[in-house]
């Protein structure tokens, strides 16, 4: 904006006289802008602020839908270790429960006129939210960039490198995907997804169970949280070059499956201790 040069030359923070109304979330800075609460959230919550890898991001960036699932999630350089971080970002999830992004842009006000909004237009195209419906074939994996007309070198997969990456290849065949998923479902105390030929075999087959609506439900976000670690733990080996270990994406799985239910589903009371062995049954029939 130009009037951040005139603020920045009398030594004043634009921050703290402008407050965001988001709309879509392309113009905000999610640590660093103030568009929930009273300042920016890195003021709020400083042990969260220190662990983001990148502190300069929109706000849209911070938002992810997966499936019919809308949810928040962050990128952070290591996992929550101590107290601390961890009531911070139960107190960081309960602050955006109720946010939502929207298709129209952000608008900004004047902290001192609330009524006056200063529009700020969108130079490029509006960001492109993921969609992690994989078993709809939306993922835009290296075979089905390809499929579209775009020129793709090495159709082999990003993270084993054995065979070509497709839907079903990277979110359930790979090396590293089958690492990933022996290790949650033997959390989840449920059979190999290896039976699975597919993504939507899987989703079938949880619906097929003679189970109540509420466990279908919970195990059809865990599964839909560890197809979207699994495609972010990719995106992160080709954009950032960081290869993250199957240990690590399997406790990520956990900690946001359990952040995520505890928020918005009637489990208010779950228990981290419980969770981590996945001892609800007398909580969730």
């Amino acid at each position: 904006m130009g009037i951040e040069k005139d603020f920045e030359m009398t030594n004043l923070s634009l921050n703290k006289y402008l407050i965001a109304n988001i709309g879509n979330g392309c113009k905000a800075k999610f640590c660093l802008d103030t568009w929930v609460g009273n300042g920016p959230l890195k003021e709020r919550f400083p042990a969260l602020y220190a662990l983001a890898r990148n502190n300069n991001c929109k706000v849209s960036e911070f938002w992810r839908r997966i499936g019919e699932i809308e949810m928040w999630d962050w990128v952070w350089h290591r996992g929550i270790r101590n107290d601390e971080e961890r009531d911070q970002h139960l107190e960081l999830i309960e602050v955006l429960k109720d946010q939502r992004l929207k298709e129209s842009e952000d608008t900004w006000k004047w902290k001192t006129r609330p009524n006056e909004e200063m529009t700020v237009a969108m130079d490029t195209a509006k960001s492109e939210l993921v969609r992690m419906e994989s078993y709809k074939k939306r993922i835009p994996d290296k075979v089905e960039l390809n499929c579209r007309g775009i020129n793709i070198e090495d159709l082999l997969c990003s993270r084993c490198e054995r065979d070509e990456e497709w839907t079903e290849h990277l979110l359930l065949k790979c090396v590293l995907a089958r690492a990933t998923w022996w290790n949650i479902m033997a959390w989840l105390k449920l059979p190999n997804h290896e039976e699975h030929n597919s993504c939507e075999e899987m989703m079938q087959h949880i619906q097929e169970q003679n189970c109540s609506k509420d466990w279908k439900q919970l195990i059809t976000a865990i599964i839909m949280i560890t197809m979207w670690q699994i495609w972010k733990s990719r995106n992160e080996l080709i954009f950032k070059g960081l290869n993250g270990s199957v240990t690590r994406t399997v406790d990520e799985i956990k900690e946001l499956s359990f952040l995520w239910i505890k928020e918005r589903s009637k489990l208010k009371n779950l228990d981290w201790e419980r969770w981590k062995d996945f001892n609800i049954r007398d909580i969730i029939k």
